[in-house]
């Protein structure tokens, strides 16, 4: 890949290669996935977050906050670096930002509605100046992991060894209050899922759900094609 691209130029490259071949991508994923250990609280969230009808019925249940806390453990979110808050805190913060996202209406939207640049622009906004879910300073991981649990079939989880890779993102852009990271993340996802449908058919990314352990949503199967992508690579 040329040096001289900038950041964003390779995280448009990276976009562009990976749905182009996602089904290869999708595959070397499959090969070798995350750790079982990760995937079972995932799993039990992500079906728990499907039992419910609306945003508001799932961030009133203490259980399915308790689950979404037990899953970032899993992903190692509760270590020194990246200390969440007590139970009790995070719940509490969990639900305000749900109650946020809820009044915005956002659990009726897909990834096809982050191609306006309207609903992305009012849906960083409200997402960077969100109540803190950990004790660290940097709460973009913390936070989208949150939310890919809340609303999984719009907002991708990030995390600093695959997603940050991928779109080139930099210790700035896991600042709190970073639009530019999230907006990047998020018309990436956008970009992608506009372009399988393109390639492979509207229903495409839907038919997959639930095909292996660790499709659980639109966006899960992107990122693990993305992580597929990374390690591929080498990146």
């Amino acid at each position: 890949m040329p040096s001289q691209l900038t950041p964003e130029a390779r995280s448009a490259l990276n976009v562009a290669k990976i749905w182009n071949d996602f089904e290869y991508y999708l595959g070397v994923y499959e090969k070798h996935p995350l750790p079982t250990s990760m995937l079972c609280p995932h799993r039990k969230a992500i079906e728990m977050r499907n039992n419910f009808s609306s945003v508001n019925d799932a961030i009133s249940d203490d259980d399915f906050l308790y689950q979404v806390q037990e899953t970032l453990v899993a992903f190692g979110m509760d270590r020194r670096a990246a200390k969440l808050l007590p139970t009790e805190e995070f719940i509490n913060n969990a639900r305000l930002i749900g109650n946020l996202l809820s009044l915005l209406k956002v659990e009726n939207y897909s990834l096809n509605d982050l191609r306006d640049p309207s609903v992305v622009n009012w849906l960083v906004s409200s997402i960077v100046y969100c109540p803190k879910l950990a004790a660290n300073r940097s709460q973009v991981v913390t936070v989208s992991k949150t939310l890919h649990h809340i609303l999984p079939k719009l907002l991708p989880p990030i995390d600093r060894e695959y997603t940050e890779e991928f779109f080139r993102l930099n210790n700035a852009h896991f600042s709190s209050k970073s639009v530019d990271g999230w907006e990047r993340v998020i018309k990436g996802f956008a970009e992608i899922y506009k372009q399988i449908q393109g390639r492979y058919g509207e229903d495409y990314l839907s038919n997959l759900v639930d095909r292996t352990p660790w499709s659980t949503s639109e966006t899960k199967l992107i990122d693990n094609a993305i992580i597929g992508y990374v390690k591929k690579n080498n990146l």
